[in-house]
């Protein structure tokens, strides 16, 4: 009796850790465990469905045709120790904006801008690397916007935060029209300030808080890619210091402003500045110098 007792828990032990793991998951650049409800399969379906009118709608595929397929045979290689199983695709574009991004499922662009950039601009300092290490810079940092799932980590966040804050919004709702019915017209007048700045707040201070904090995310998912990225380079044998170079790019590139307004905008920014980008750039290349690779 004893043993089947034992034997029973232990399955619905097993269960609940099939469970856990399945919505719980390990991220499989950063091995840390994150709510993960969103199939890969619904990425990649995702992804290519948006794939094809996005370039069409961006300028279409590019011309330049030997640096087309430079980018696919760098992309090809950044992806072999890729373990999600996503279908990789690389398309340059044909547009002058300096810019690539990561769509669902492995779907990634990169624009002739920023190919052009590659091949023009020497940055002091950084003789040393190949246009092919600056390429690679640009696609490893993309590839590690989908490995790491940070589209559909987002989507799963906002998710979460509106169920909450629907929750929040109901609560305060019924607490008011308690309040009102019970309430005779005097105290309904003296609290009526309190009432307001409540509904106030349940109702536009959490929808600004909620973009702040998706913001910060998006960020947090830029310095991630950054670094994984890196890592992801000297793996497949491109020198990541190109990744401080990328930086040191989009700094030349930046207005003229003063500290505290570049921080205001980065408040408000998907993006963190390219200068604390570089910072932190420079950090993981003194990382990867002094250990092996952790993807």
């Amino acid at each position: 009796t004893d043993s089947k007792i034992k034997i029973t828990a232990k399955k619905v032990f097993d269960v609940f850790k099939e469970i856990y793991d399945f919505i719980y998951a390990k991220n499989p650049v950063t091995q840390k465990r994150q709510l993960w409800f969103i199939p890969t399969s619904f990425e990649k379906s995702a992804g290519s469905w948006m794939y094809a009118s996005y370039v069409v709608n961006e300028g279409g595929k590019t011309f330049d045709e030997k640096n087309s397929k430079l980018v696919q045979q760098i992309g090809q290689d950044l992806t072999k120790k890729t373990k999600r199983g996503l279908s990789w695709q690389f398309t340059q574009i044909r547009s002058p904006k300096i810019n690539a991004l990561c769509l669902p499922g492995g779907k990634i662009c990169i624009y002739d801008g920023i190919i052009e950039g590659i091949e023009k601009v020497n940055i002091k300092g950084y003789a040393d690397l190949s246009k092919e290490d600056k390429i690679a810079a640009v696609l490893a940092h993309e590839i590690i916007h989908a490995e790491a799932r940070h589209a559909a980590r987002k989507i799963e966040k906002l998710f979460v935060i509106n169920l909450i804050l629907i929750g929040i919004k109901i609560c305060t709702d019924i607490c008011i029209n308690v309040f009102r019915a019970n309430a005779d017209e005097k105290q309904m007048k003296k609290d009526k300030v309190y009432l307001d700045i409540t509904k106030f707040v349940t109702d536009h201070l959490t929808t600004l808080f909620t973009k702040l904090y998706i913001l910060a995310g998006s960020r947090s998912h830029e310095y991630e890619a950054d670094k994984y990225g890196m890592y992801l380079m000297k793996d497949n044998g491109y020198n990541p210091k190109a990744a401080l170079w990328l930086q040191e790019f989009f700094i030349t590139r930046e207005l003229e402003t003063s500290d505290w307004i570049k921080k205001v905008y980065e408040i408000f920014s998907t993006h963190p500045a390219a200068k604390n980008r570089l910072e932190k750039n420079r950090e993981t290349l003194n990382e990867i110098e002094e250990k092996k690779s952790v993807i």
